[in-house]
């Protein structure tokens, strides 16, 4: 199989957007041996896709089509002709502002979140209305949608009339590379003190698949956050204020 995928909304890789489609792109290089992959790259950002380079395709993006209306008109004029004359048979786009109305082949896109559509006044009016009125057209053009929570799910469903049927939740993983928990030591030095509460915040830390827990799992404040899930009291690895001397709140 011949899958694209765009890259443009990467923000050089300093966005959670950028950091989410780095860590894919890493995933699927085992796959690369199975199927054809092509990124679409802005040149200033094809360094961090070295690691990509030569198990799958790194296609030059200039970068004129950086600036986002043009990289919106790009996505919609540009791409499709691409995509077309490179024959893929699935292309993703990684972000609800970018996605195609042209249908060169299979369309996935993913959703982070419809912040436009919760909170009134996060971004300028245009970015408010390409969020609450083009994407929604957008968004039924798909052919599948990736959400990555089972929240956004609900809000695509509300929100852009998109049947559940046609939405897949695949929740954000933890790059346990670059997110762990580190001494408190290390946090004061960055700026964040006893004032907020962080030396009790660290000391209730679970390093057992990236989950945290502020209180012990039978505090009734944990009762009725199935969401985050539940650590046994006395789990290895998990410490408490009370074993640690450290303030609660």
């Amino acid at each position: 199989m011949k899958i694209g995928l765009s890259t443009s909304v990467i923000q050089c890789g300093r966005s959670g957007v950028g950091q989410y489609v780095l860590s894919l792109v890493r995933a699927l290089l085992p796959a690369a041996t199975l199927h054809e992959f092509t990124l679409f790259v802005l040149d200033e950002d094809l360094p961090l896709f070295g690691f990509a380079a030569g198990p799958m395709r790194l296609e030059p993006v200039a970068e004129r089509y950086r600036p986002p209306v043009r990289n919106i008109l790009w996505h919609q004029t540009v791409l499709p002709r691409l995509v077309r004359r490179a024959g893929l048979d699935v292309l993703h786009v990684p972000s609800y502002r970018r996605m195609l109305w042209p249908r060169p082949c299979a369309l996935v896109a993913t959703i982070h979140d419809l912040a436009p559509f919760q909170l009134a006044g996060k971004y300028d009016w245009a970015r408010m209305f390409y969020g609450r009125v083009i994407a929604r057209q957008l968004a039924r053009r798909q052919n599948e949608i990736v959400a990555v929570s089972r929240l956004t799910a609900g809000d695509i469903g509300r929100f852009f009339r998109v049947p559940s049927g046609r939405v897949t939740v695949v929740p954000n993983g933890l790059d346990h590379g670059q997110f762990r928990p580190g001494p408190p030591s290390r946090a004061r030095a960055a700026g964040l003190t006893r004032a907020r509460d962080f030396d009790w915040r660290v000391t209730a830390t679970a390093t057992l698949g990236g989950i945290c827990a502020g209180r012990r799992a039978d505090d009734a404040s944990t009762r009725n956050l199935p969401t985050l899930g539940s650590v046994p009291a006395g789990e290895q690895g998990v410490h408490f204020p009370a074993e640690t001397g450290a303030r609660g709140p």
